[in-house]
């Protein structure tokens, strides 16, 4: 087969023309041509194996190259499965230092929760034991508020003798002939119940007899009489009590024990009688008592007849009160004591007047000032003392703020209802009472509050306030309520002699106007409202 390829041809020619020169040999030209169709030959056989070879070359390298790429191609793969690993494990780490740092803040902070849930658990304890011991100290007070105001109509008697038999009727008997020798009224039917203390001994003394009356007003008629027994010949040696709670009792006992060991120091206690009156009963009122008093006054609180000042006024302290008296054993005056709440700013007055028992003071309430005034007028009390004590109350009344005066003024002859009193214009009843309706002052006491055995019940303890002293909506009815019954006391003083006609026609201008503007604010709600709208419909 002839070869055309030109390479070859140029090759073979170049290669013979190669020998000739390095072997020095000149051929012929028929030499020439066989030697070059043998090497063409050669060169034929060659470059087929070569181009063979070259190929077989040429297809593995194209398989290594395949495979090197498929490898490539794999740790391509491998190294971005590497780096996401890589990444995935610096995530988990950085993960785990978050975790690790929120659970160091969840510990700290579980430990910050478990001191507070501590202490709170200590302080809600502590609260539970305080509020169990607040709610044990307020039932034991409220049984002892109850246990009290159970007691406290009640009276014992004591030393009054047993009866052979023991009979109860007989106790009953005795006890009623008792209480008709001191008060001369038969008090049969205001008597309850009655029986004795303790199971009954022979060959002791007589156990006390308990009574249960149905009212205070008739024990107060029976204490206030109880000094009779003894000038008694049938009860001589019988004396009164209250009926004491057993803590009323201990405490009792707790005072007379000091008070006697005070003076056993100095004296024989034998030469002594020792009674509690006076101040542990107030200290045993404020603790049954459910209102908190901002002050408490008291009148006649020096014994009648005082004759020396031996009393010591520390005796009467109150705890969380400080005091004001006035005339504290003094002879021939009862003085007077007001107790105030030692967080009231209250100053004492002085005035010009020289009546002679009162006791004046300003207490600052909400940034405006209240005068309070206390009064003890004696019931036998001198006409220049009657003058003064209408100049004492003019001059209060002068002071800038509202005002209160309250105490005992003794006058038995007023009717509060009517706001009249009998007698001339120049009775000081009538001057107190003309002060009273001049400056608007409010009377709020209408109830008697002094009752003795076979007289007639009187109005002689008075609070008096001004207008201004009048705060919500009831009140301010009541305000004018009580303007109205005013203007009705002042008719009926200084026009006793006019006609019916008259009267009513002072009646319809001075009175009804007052009525009916309480009427129109009290409203259909109020009861007051209905009760005197009737009146004036009766009335006009």
């Amino acid at each position: 087969m002839e070869n055309t390829n030109p390479n070859i041809t140029a090759r073979t020619k170049k290669v013979t023309n190669k020998m000739s020169d390095i072997a020095g040999l000149h051929l012929c030209e028929g030499c020439r041509k066989v030697n070059e169709e043998r090497i063409k030959t050669l060169t034929n056989y060659e470059e087929e194996g070569l181009l063979v070879a070259i190929k077989q070359l040429e297809e593995k390298m194209a398989n290594e190259v395949r495979c090197l790429t498929q490898m490539m191609e794999k740790v391509t793969f491998r190294e971005e499965m590497l780096k996401e690993q890589m990444r995935e494990q610096t995530n988990l780490k950085n993960s785990l230092n978050e975790v690790k740092n929120q659970v160091a803040k969840e510990e700290e902070m579980t430990k910050k929760w478990n001191e507070v849930v501590k202490g709170n658990i200590e302080s809600l304890t502590t609260n539970v034991k305080e509020i169990h011991s607040s709610v044990l100290d307020t039932k034991n007070h409220l049984d002892v508020a109850n246990e009290r105001d159970i007691r406290r109509n009640n009276l014992v008697i004591f030393n009054i003798p047993e009866n052979e038999s023991f009979s109860w009727k007989a106790d009953k008997e005795k006890m009623l002939q008792l209480l008709k020798e001191i008060t001369d009224e038969n008090l049969e039917k205001k008597v309850s119940n009655v029986f004795r203390l303790g199971k009954r001994v022979n060959d002791q003394k007589p156990w006390p007899i308990l009574i249960k009356l149905l009212n205070l007003t008739t024990k107060n008629l029976i204490l206030e009489n109880c000094f009779k027994l003894r000038r008694s010949k049938s009860f001589n040696g019988v004396y009164i009590n209250h009926d004491l709670i057993k803590l009323d009792r201990y405490i009792c006992k707790q005072l007379l024990d000091d008070k006697k060991k005070k003076i056993a120091e100095k004296d024989d206690i034998n030469n002594w009688i020792f009674k509690i009156k006076g101040q542990p009963e107030l200290n045993l009122f404020l603790d049954a008592s459910d209102l908190k008093y901002d002050f408490i006054v008291i009148n006649e609180v020096n014994p009648k007849n005082v004759k020396n000042s031996s009393w010591n006024i520390n005796e009467f302290n109150l705890p969380g009160y400080s005091y004001l008296v006035s005339n504290f054993c003094k002879a021939s005056y009862r003085g007077i004591m007001l107790y105030y709440k030692i967080n009231l700013q209250l100053f004492s007055v002085q005035l010009d007047s020289i009546f002679e028992e009162y006791l004046c003071a300003r207490i600052n309430v909400r940034d405006q000032n209240l005068n309070l005034m206390v009064i003890y007028r004696s019931p036998n009390s001198s006409n220049d003392n009657n003058d003064n004590l209408i100049g004492v109350l003019n001059e209060f009344g002068d002071l800038s703020g509202r005002h209160l005066v309250l105490g005992d003024f003794n006058f038995p002859d007023i009717d509060w209802k009517l706001r009249v009193c009998a007698g001339s214009d120049y009775k000081t009843e009538n001057r107190f009472l003309q002060l009273i309706d001049d400056r608007f002052w409010l009377q709020h006491v209408n109830e008697p509050t002094r009752y003795r055995a076979n007289s007639i019940p009187h109005v002689l303890d008075l609070i008096i306030t001004s207008e201004d002293c009048v705060s919500d909506l009831q009140d301010h009815i009541y305000s004018k309520v009580k303007l109205a019954n005013t203007m009705l006391g002042i008719i009926n003083r200084h026009f006793r002699l006019i006609d019916e006609e008259a009267y009513l026609c002072f009646y319809k201008g001075l009175v009804i106007p007052h009525l009916e503007y309480a009427v129109q604010v009290a409203g259909e709600n109020l009861i007051i409202g209905a009760c005197w709208l009737k009146l004036v419909e009766q009335l006009t």
